[in-house]
C-alpha cells in the first residue's frame, strides 16, 4: 500500500451524479471552518497546466464561483490543484460536512463531463486523507456533498482541503463551498450526502452475460465419474457424491501471523474462516522489511502462521522483499544514500536472509512494491537495481512466482494515467531485461471512485497482454453504504473471476478490529458478517462451488461441470464405498472408481 493512501480515514465517500441530494444546504448547527475571506486563503498549485480565477454567477446559494481551466495534463491529479490551509481545530470524533456545487464549461472528454476530486488531507506527509469525493459535472450546476468523522485530532493549520483539476483538459466552475463541524450534536445519516453509483450495476448490464460466458469457459471444466465393477462391466444406478474441497483460483485476504497463532475466541474464529473462505492468503505486515528486522521473536511468529497455513493446504503469498524509499525500510538505509555499494550491499542481504528463511514455503513474491511513489532507493542505484532483485530473488528460491506490484491498475475510474503507464513501462521493460518477473500485482483500494466493471475488464486486458499472471492483490471497499458496498464487490469479483488472466483475488482484511479501513471488513469486530461478506461468501461458497449427487447410467457414468479445483469423491452401490481424492484442471478430469 502506498503512503499516500494509507491513512486513518473513517470515511472515503465516492459520489456519483445521482439527484439524490436536492441542494448542498445542511441543516443548522454547523460551525464553518472555512475562513470568511475565502478568496485570499486558497492558493494554486500547478499554474504552468492552466489558471484559477474567481467569477460572477447566478445561483440562488451563492454568486461568485471558483473557475479553473486545465489546458494540460499532469502526470497526477494533485499537480494541479486549489488548496486553503484550514485553520480551525477539529477533535477525533467530530462530525464533519462539506458539500460545494460544480458545473462545466467545457471538457474534451467523449462524455463532455467535467472531472475533480476533494480531499480534505492532512498538510504534509504522509497526507492522511479525512475524506475524499470524486466530483463530475455536466453543463447544471451539480450538487455535492459527503459527511464523514474525523478520525483524528487536528490543530489549526494541520489540515488541508484541495480541489485537484489535473485531469483532462477543460473549464470548470465551483461554487458554494462549505466545510462544517457539528462536532457531537448531529449523526452523519441526518447530513444530505450524494448518494454512490456505478455505471453497469443494473441487472441487465450487458457485461454481466459475457462475464457468465467466460466463466463458464474459463473456470469450469468436465467432470466425469466411471464406475465399474471388478470384471470391468459398468454398474448404473450408482451413487456419485461430489464435493469441491478448495478452489483453484485464489480467493483469499491478508492475515495477520499474531492473531492465526494467538490464543481465545477472535484468534479461533479468525482461523476458521480463513480455513473455510480462503484459498489463498497474503501476510499483512509481518514479513515486509521493517517488521523482519524487529527480531527472532517475531519471525518466529511470522514462520508457525505460515506453517499452520501450509499444514492447511493454503498457498501463501509474500509481500514484499523490497518497498524501495526510505519511509518504507529500516531507518539506516537512509544513510547509505551517499554510498551506492554498501545500499546495494544492504538491499541484497536482506532478500537472501528473509527468502533463505522462507524458501520453498510461499507460493509468490512481491519482489517490488509501488516503485511510482517509492523510488528513493532507485535514484541512488539505478532502474537495473531492480532487475537485480529480481534475478537475486530466483536465485534464493526457483519455486515462487515473482511479481511487481502497485495500485495504478484500476485507479482513475479506467482512465489512463501516468501512474499507469509507468507501471506498463516497468514491466515492460523488467520482461525486456531478462528479469525473471511472473507476476502483475494490482492493488484495488476504492472509495472515492467506482471503477465501473466493463472498465474493469478493459484495464485486465491491458495488463493481460504482457503475458503475465495477474493478481489483485489489495482490494478493499471504504464505503459507509453498506448495501452499496456488498453490490460493488460482487460485481467487482464477478469481472476479475471472468477474466481468464486473473489467478487470484485478495481482500487487504477481512476483520474490522484488524482492517487498515475498518468500514472496509467484511466481518464486524463481534464477527457478525456484513453485507460485503455475505456477497463473498455467497459467490465464492455457493454460486462459484461444486456440490451434487449423482446417480451413474447405463454406461456406469457419472457426469457434470464443475468449477476448478480440488475434490473429494465418494462412490455408493449396495454397501459398498470408495473415496478418492482428486484435481479438476481446465482440460477436465475423467475416473474410473472399480467397486
Amino acid at each position: 500500500m502506498c503512503l499516500k493512501h494509507l491513512g486513518f480515514a473513517l470515511l472515503l465517500l465516492s459520489a456519483v451524479r445521482s439527484g439524490a441530494v436536492e441542494g448542498v444546504l445542511p441543516p443548522p448547527g454547523g460551525e464553518s471552518l472555512l475562513p470568511a475571506g475565502i478568496r485570499a486563503a486558497v492558493n494554486l498549485n500547478g499554474g504552468p497546466h492552466g489558471e484559477m480565477k474567481w467569477v460572477h454567477v447566478e445561483h440562488p446559494d451563492f454568486r461568485e464561483a471558483m473557475e479553473v481551466e486545465t489546458r494540460t495534463r499532469p502526470e497526477v491529479p494533485w499537480n494541479f490543484q486549489c488548496y486553503l490551509t484550514v485553520q480551525a481545530p477539529v477533535k477525533k470524533g467530530d462530525v464533519l460536512w462539506v458539500g460545494l456545487w460544480m458545473r462545466t464549461l467545457k471538457s474534451r472528454t467523449e462524455s463532455g463531463e467535467g472531472r475533480s476530486e476533494l480531499a480534505l488531507e492532512r498538510s504534509k506527509e504522509p497526507y492522511d486523507k479525512l475524506v475524499t469525493m470524486e466530483l463530475t459535472s455536466g453543463t447544471e450546476w451539480q450538487p455535492w456533498a459527503a459527511a464523514f468523522a474525523a478520525p483524528n485530532d487536528y490543530a489549526p493549520g494541520q489540515y488541508q482541503l484541495c480541489l485537484r483539476f489535473g485531469y483532462n483538459p477543460q473549464t470548470v466552475q465551483i461554487g458554494g463551498l462549505q466545510l462544517l463541524n457539528y462536532k457531537h450534536q448531529t449523526e452523519i445519516a441526518a447530513l444530505p450526502r450524494t448518494a454512490i453509483r456505478y455505471a453497469g450495476r443494473e441487472p441487465d448490464s450487458a457485461w454481466r452475460k459475457e462475464a457468465a460466458e467466460r466463466i463458464e469457459r474459463y473456470r469450469k471444466a468436465d467432470l466425469r465419474v466411471e464406475v465399474v465393477d471388478a470384471g470391468g462391466k459398468p454398474v448404473p444406478g450408482a451413487e456419485v457424491e461430489i464435493k469441491q474441497k478448495s478452489h483453484a483460483f485464489g480467493f483469499g485476504s491478508c492475515v495477520v501471523a499474531s492473531v492465526i497463532t494467538g490464543q481465545g475466541t477472535d484468534s479461533e474464529a479468525y482461523r476458521e474462516i480463513i480455513k473455510n473462505s480462503f484459498s489463498k492468503v497474503v501476510m499483512e505486515n509481518d514479513l515486509k522489511w521493517p517488521v523482519w528486522e524487529t527480531g527472532p521473536e517475531r519471525q518466529k511468529k511470522t514462520m508457525e502462521a505460515i506453517q499452520w497455513l501450509r499444514d492447511r493446504h493454503i498457498p501463501v503469498r509474500g509481500h514484499n522483499l523490497v518497498w524501495p524509499s526510505w519511509a518504507n525500510c529500516p531507518k539506516d538505509l537512509r544513510s547509505l544514500k551517499g554510498d551506492p555499494a554498501a545500499l546495494r550491499q544492504r538491499v541484497g542481504n536482506h532478500i537472501k536472509d528473509i527468502m533463505g528463511a522462507t524458501r520453498g514455503l510461499l507460493s509468490d513474491w512481491d519482489v517490488v512494491n509501488e516503485p511510482f511513489d517509492n523510488h528513493d532507493i532507485l535514484d541512488v542505484l539505478g532502474r537495473d537495481a531492480l532487475c537485480d532483485w529480481f534475478k537475486l530473488a530466483r536465485e534464493c528460491d526457483p519455486a515462487p512466482v515473482l511479481f511487481l506490484n502497485d495500485y495504478a491498475g484500476f485507479m482513475s475510474g479506467g482512465e489512463n494515467t501516468g501512474h499507469k503507464d509507468h507501471f506498463e513501462k516497468t514491466l515492460r521493460f523488467l520482461k525486456d531485461s531478462g528479469a525473471p518477473i511472473g507476476g502483475v500485482g494490482i492493488q484495488a483500494h476504492f472509495g472515492n471512485q467506482l471503477t465501473p466493471p466493463d472498465k474493469i475488464i478493459k484495464e485486465l486486458d491491458r495488463w493481460a497482454a504482457l503475458g503475465l499472471d495477474i493478481q489483485i492483490t489489495e482490494f478493499d471497499l471504504d464505503l459507509d453504504d453498506e448495501e452499496m458496498q456488498a453490490r460493488y464487490t460482487r460485481d467487482f469479483m464477478t469481472a476479475v473471476f471472468s477474466h481468464p488472466s486473473v489467478s487470484a483475488m485478495l481482500t487487504w482484511g477481512f476483520w474490522e478490529k484488524w482492517h487498515w479501513r475498518p468500514r472496509a471488513a467484511m466481518y464486524r469486530a463481534d464477527w457478525s458478517v456484513k453485507p460485503n461478506g455475505k456477497a463473498w461468501n455467497d459467490l465464492v461458497l455457493k454460486e462459484w462451488h461444486t456440490e451434487t449427487t449423482l446417480k451413474s447410467d447405463a454406461t456406469g457414468s457419472a457426469a457434470t461441470r464443475g468449477f476448478l479445483g480440488e475434490y473429494e469423491i465418494t462412490v455408493r452401490y449396495q454397501g459398498k464405498s470408495r473415496d478418492l481424492k482428486s484435481v479438476l484442471a481446465a482440460g477436465g478430469l475423467t475416473l474410473r472408481v472399480e467397486l
